[in-house]
């Protein structure tokens, strides 16, 4: 199987079906992103299907959680500001919220200590930010629950109607210990 570098870690990379995450032929540049979870890959297929005619990422006005409300309790909004930039916690879906020390919402990324800049998290959004690609990033979980090995998050641009990435549309599961080693074996 081949491997990917995901998030600073060399993980089983997903099989380069395009198929299995909804893209079609042009869309096959994300089939090497080694994502793990249903509700991530779910994810990436619903941003992909809202990208807009120019080409261009969707933007906030395109992003519907009525037409996702199986994924709301993983996702994770974040406004992007700029000069000086930051990102600033709009949303955070249940699944989330259960799985973190702190209540997020409204804060500055910049404020919190682990996630404030050079931060692994804070170098992956400004990663996103620039290159206005998804992004996967696949954080060691730190939470309260003990039985969870990582955070597998998929950071999504949103972009503004000149190009400019205003928002970040985050996917977020947890990878259970038990299911990260299955996965795990089962690509050796």
């Amino acid at each position: 199987m081949v491997r990917a570098i995901a998030g600073g870690q060399d993980v089983p990379a997903a099989r380069s079906d395009a198929h299995l995450y909804g893209m079609t032929t042009g869309d096959q540049r994300f089939a090497q992103l080694a994502i793990l979870s249903p509700a991530v890959r779910a994810g990436l297929n619903y941003w992909l299907g809202r990208h807009r005619a120019d080409g261009l990422p969707p933007g906030r006005p395109d992003i519907d959680p009525v037409d996702m409300p199986s994924l709301l309790p993983n996702v994770v909004l974040i406004d992007v500001r700029r000069d000086p930039t930051d990102f600033r916690y709009r949303l955070v879906g249940g699944k989330v919220r259960h799985h973190l020390n702190a209540n997020l919402l409204g804060l500055w990324m910049s404020d919190i200590p682990h996630q404030k800049a050079p931060s692994h998290l804070w170098s992956k959004c400004l990663e996103a930010v620039d290159s206005r690609s998804p992004v996967l990033s696949n954080t060691p979980y730190i939470g309260p629950h003990r039985d969870f090995l990582r955070a597998e998050d998929l950071i999504l641009p949103l972009c503004d109607d000149e190009g400019r990435v205003h928002m970040l549309l985050v996917f977020v599961d947890f990878l259970h210990k038990n299911y990260a080693r299955a996965v795990a074996d089962a690509t050796r």
